[in-house]
């Protein structure tokens, strides 16, 4: 089955609402070759199943602020958490260990719990590895701007100063943290999701060195 088939057979919004599969199946191209996969965000773990039966060799990590009924089998581990903490991510790699080949940030979109995740959790991809972030356009709703001294510094506003400067600007990262980035994100892309990519602003793709 085609990753969207996938996701629709497990009624995951990334299929059915976004069209975020077909974008997935283009860059994730080659699922024997992914072993790690962690998705911050779990709701009735849609997306696990999805992500367990395409990378048949991964072992697929869901991470979450609240406990859930997950069928997790052998493939899958969840994780009681919350996003924006460093302690609780800490804790997670100290217990789980890193070099994921793909992290995905599909959790509370606050957008000041995007970038301390991405901040923290940047560095625990492997070499080549991908961190995406879903649903950008929350950036973009006064609701999800809580927390933020400079409500334009959101997280589209971060990627899409990066994709034309190769600078990174978010309140929550030092300038060691920025040049840490800096170095070592290979490119962003905003490549557009829905239908004919009318909704352009909607996920990143983020590629490590």
């Amino acid at each position: 089955m085609t990753l969207h088939e996938l996701g629709l057979k497990y009624h995951t919004d990334k299929a059915y609402c976004h069209y975020y599969t077909y974008l997935y199946e283009k860059y994730f191209d080659k699922p024997n070759e992914v072993f790690r996969v962690l998705e911050i965000g779990i709701a009735k773990g849609a997306s696990l199943y999805m992500w367990r039966d395409f990378f048949p060799n991964a072992l697929i990590y869901g991470y979450d602020i609240s406990e859930r009924n997950v069928d997790k089998g052998n493939s899958i581990i969840t994780y009681k958490g919350r996003q924006e903490s460093k302690e609780d991510l800490t804790e997670f790699i100290k217990e789980h260990g890193g070099g994921f080949d793909i992290i995905i940030d599909d959790g509370s979109h606050q957008c000041y719990h995007q970038q301390i995740t991405f901040k923290y959790l940047f560095a625990h991809l492997r070499r080549n590895g991908w961190y995406v972030i879903e649903d950008l356009h929350t950036s973009l709703r006064e609701q999800y701007l809580v927390g933020l001294k400079d409500k334009s510094l959101h997280t589209l506003n971060m990627c899409q100063t990066f994709i034309r400067t190769g600078r990174i600007v978010s309140e929550f990262m030092t300038e060691e943290d920025k040049k840490y980035f800096e170095k070592y994100v290979r490119f962003m892309e905003l490549p557009g999701s829905g239908h004919n990519g009318k909704r352009p602003n909607n996920i990143v793709f983020i590629k490590k060195f």
